[in-house]
């Protein structure tokens, strides 16, 4: 198989998207929070997830526009670390201000 190279960069591209909305852990997260972390139901839905949606909702254009000056590979490379970190802070973080962020 054969491409050129702005078909491997279209491909990488769509796959790496693809990969990284597939998360077979965010059903649990709430079960999670609430059982490990000892967070209430009421905390979460009120306090941490409005942050959440409202915080990406603000970031994406702003993203946007850093992708178009600095080019896809340095991006990718930040979201990637950016998600390890959140990852990281809701595994091993304590509170909600650990959790919000």
């Amino acid at each position: 198989l054969i491409m050129e190279k702005w078909q491997w960069i279209s491909l990488v591209l769509c796959l790496f998207g693809i990969f990284k909305e597939f998360r077979p852990s965010e059903p649990f997260v709430t079960e999670f929070l609430i059982e490990h972390k000892n967070f209430t139901k009421e905390s979460i839905v009120q306090q941490l997830y409005p942050i959440a949606t409202y915080s990406y909702l603000g970031t994406l254009p702003i993203v946007f526009l850093i992708t178009d000056y600095l080019r896809y590979k340095s991006i990718i490379i930040l979201e990637g670390l950016a998600f390890v970190g959140v990852y990281v802070l809701l595994i091993w973080g304590n509170g909600l201000n650990n959790a919000r962020v």
